[in-house]
This record gives C-alpha cells, structure tokens and sequence, in this order.
C-alpha cells in the first residue's frame, strides 16, 4: 500500500466489532494501475483475500489502463 495524505487524527479505523457483516467486503484501488503502483499485489492481496473472504468484491475505478487491468485480472483468475 502507498500511504497517501490521510490525517490519521480525523481519520482512524472505528472500533472493532464482531458483529457478521451485512454487506462483502470492497477492496478499493483508485488510480493509475501501471508502473508504480503496484496494481499486481493488490491482484494478489485479492486472491488471498477470497480465501478468507469469498464474497470479497474488487473495486478498480480507473480511466485508461482497461487492457492492463483485464489482463492482471485474467491471468489471477478475478473476474471483472
């Protein structure tokens, strides 16, 4: 993960709970998914993710690097 420009003292992680959940887990990545940014470690955080979680959902919001994207999904087995 890139930490980015979060103020950890307005943003932090709630309590935890050990109530189910009501809706799967969304794993977010926002943004550019080539060089850098490690796109291929979030296919593979994902895979493991599933293996505890199997309704875990895969959010890409992303504007150009649809190929890129398909094609780490594709060779993770994640459907798009």
């Amino acid at each position: 993960m890139i930490p980015t420009c979060a103020n950890l003292e307005l943003f932090s992680p709630g309590p935890r709970r050990n109530a189910p959940r009501k809706s799967p887990i969304t794993l977010g990545f926002l943004g550019t998914a080539t060089r850098w940014y490690l796109f291929e470690r979030v296919v593979e955080f994902f895979g493991v993710l599933r293996t505890v979680v199997p309704d875990a959902k895969l959010l890409v919001l992303n504007r150009h690097d649809h190929d890129f994207i398909r094609a780490h999904l594709a060779r993770a087995a994640v459907d798009p």
